[in-house]
């Protein structure tokens, strides 16, 4: 088996070095000031968070093989995602909630394309230990899809749920 590991590692390593250079750095200024410019509204007890749009799910994880075992593990786009996350929130002074929380995510995407809950995925994901400690917090969602290709992002509104049942159809109109 290692020798079918070290195969495929030098076969795959052009393909991998190749992505690196394929997936740019994300400039983490522009949200970092949306965040803030966002956080002026928060006296209506949500805590908002503009981010990046988040890749698909499908680009987010890679499966590996390690030791004949298969593995999901981020992939560089997904932990290059990450990191801006978690250095907008820095930046803006955010910090995860404790509690049972209600996440509101209005994604603005790019183009007319893809599942809304391929993205959805990856962005929770992705904000679990900036927004929240655990996804097992959230006691409801509430997903709403927009477009914007000149300035696609991702806007996610958190609060605590304080035992109280929240109407997700005031979000739809």
């Amino acid at each position: 088996m290692s020798n079918l590991s070290s195969y495929l590692r030098r076969a795959h390593a052009p393909v991998v070095e190749s992505m690196r250079k394929i997936v740019p750095p994300i400039d983490t200024a522009k949200f970092i000031e949306a965040t803030r410019r966002a956080r002026i509204t928060e006296g209506d007890g949500w805590r908002r968070l503009v981010l990046p749009y988040p890749p698909s799910v499908n680009r987010m994880y890679r499966m590996v093989v390690i030791k004949g075992q298969g593995r999901m593990l981020i992939s560089g786009e997904g932990r290059k995602y990450k990191h801006a996350a978690e250095r907008i929130a820095a930046a803006s002074g955010i910090t995860p909630f404790a509690g049972r929380l209600y996440v509101v995510v209005d994604l603005y995407r790019p183009r007319q394309a893809g599942d809304i809950d391929n993205s959805f995925k990856a962005l929770l994901d992705s904000i679990t230990g900036v927004g929240w400690e655990d996804d097992s917090q959230i006691k409801g969602i509430c997903a709403i899809q927009h477009e914007d290709k000149d300035n696609p992002r991702a806007v996610v509104r958190i609060r605590l749920a304080d035992g109280e049942t929240l109407n997700f159809a005031e979000f739809l109109k």
